[in-house]
């Protein structure tokens, strides 16, 4: 009955067992509510794009939901899956906008690729406790899934598995998780996600991205940090481990367009401006730089002496853009200057003189003015 789209079946035969590869692919007319008792298989592409088919159950008998079986059937209002289904395999379900489980059998050991990709009205608050493997796009732009948690068995969360769900409450992960993949949470508004196990070794590029994290700490574990993989307005902490083979241009490219707010846990400010006055930079290089660092926000307290390479724009050669230098020359100046008045204004104080503190605020400035940015530094270091 392939591509029969004007097939208006409501009915099939009691002792019919099996449904063929794509014996009703494109049967867009198919109308069919209930499907026969003695049914065992149903293979793949059997209803693929049977957008009339309004079945509320499977039969019993059904052990796995094969490639595309039901792909883009959109009036699909299945509530359960039978008790023995173990795999649903992929793009089974894809599509099928109006399927309604909230809960899918122990049984289920696999979900494949883009299994329930679309499946906006998908209501599931838990997965099968003996679910090993989930795959990429597996539940893609369900944005009713309510999941608070992932089976413990699960060690790998690929691309995209999770990608828009936006009703997603994650507390926490599985704790022998070991890789997320790129854009797996992205866009998932409600996750309230603090921490990340033990054991992960990577986050692929946008795995978070526009999701909603506040503060996250990254274990000492992970080696690999996807660039914008915490690109979402709501960062303001990424926290790193002390022991962590990560580096500052690591958690910069995690932050992606965001890295400004967040407070980037030893991103020096201090070591940056010996450096500087140590003339430790060998090559300043006049094109713009490619990741605008010369508007981040030098926040973080640490007396380590890190190495100017750890600049986000100096990689391993020690050389710096002419824009960043510029502006963190402007700002070791600004500073400069700032710390120089209040010590003027303060030894006029120390040393007895009887003015008002506008008086000694206002030849403070007059003496600044007199200095060149050399002279200060001079006599910042004399005063301290």
């Amino acid at each position: 009955f392939y591509n029969c789209t004007n097939l208006q079946l409501t009915k099939l035969p009691d002792n019919l067992t099996m449904i063929c590869e794509a014996a009703f692919q494109n049967c867009t007319n198919l109308k069919l509510t209930k499907l026969p008792d003695n049914l065992t298989d149903i293979q793949t592409f059997a209803f693929q794009n049977c957008t009339n088919l309004q079945l509320t159950k499977l039969p019993d008998n059904i052990t796995e939901i094969e490639t595309a079986a039901f792909r883009n059937c959109t009036e699909l209002k299945l509530t359960k899956l039978p008790d023995n289904v173990t795999e649903i395999y992929e793009f089974a379900f894809d599509g099928c906008s109006n399927l309604e489980l909230t809960e899918l059998p122990n049984t289920i050991k696999k979900i494949g690729e883009a299994a329930f990709q679309g499946c906006m009205n998908l209501k599931l608050t838990k997965l099968p406790d003996n679910l090993t493997e989930i795959g990429k796009y597996a539940f893609f732009g369900c944005t009713s899934l309510q999941l608070k948690e992932l089976p413990k068995a699960i060690t790998k969360i690929p691309t995209r598995a999770f990608t828009s769900c936006f009703s997603l409450q994650l507390t926490k992960l599985p704790d022998n998780l070991t890789e997320i993949g790129d854009g797996a949470f992205s866009n998932c508004k409600n996750l309230e996600l603090t921490e990340l196990p033990k054991s992960i070794k990577k986050i692929g590029a946008g795995a978070f991205y526009d999701a909603n994290i506040e503060s996250i700490d990254i274990p000492a574990s992970v080696t690999q940090l996807g660039v914008c993989s915490f690109e979402t307005p709501s960062i303001k902490v990424i926290n790193k481990a002390e022991n962590s083979k990560l580096n500052n241009y690591d958690l910069i490219c995690a932050c992606g367009i965001y890295f400004q707010q967040a407070n980037l846990t030893q991103y020096l400010k201090h070591p940056i401006f010996r450096k500087m006055e140590k003339d430790e930079i060998d090559e300043i290089i006049d094109e713009p730089c490619p990741i605008c660092c010369c508007d981040i926000e030098f926040n973080a307290n640490d007396d380590n002496d890190n190495n100017i390479a750890d600049l986000p724009c100096a990689g391993s050669h020690h050389y710096m853009h002419r824009d960043c230098y510029n502006k963190i020359q402007e700002k070791l100046e600004e500073e400069i200057k700032n710390e120089t008045r209040e010590l003027l204004i303060h030894r006029k104080i120390a040393d007895g003189i009887r003015i008002s503190k506008d008086i000694a605020e206002k030849e403070a400035e007059e003496a600044l003015e007199e200095l060149d940015n050399e002279i200060q530094k001079e006599t910042l270091e004399e005063l301290m």
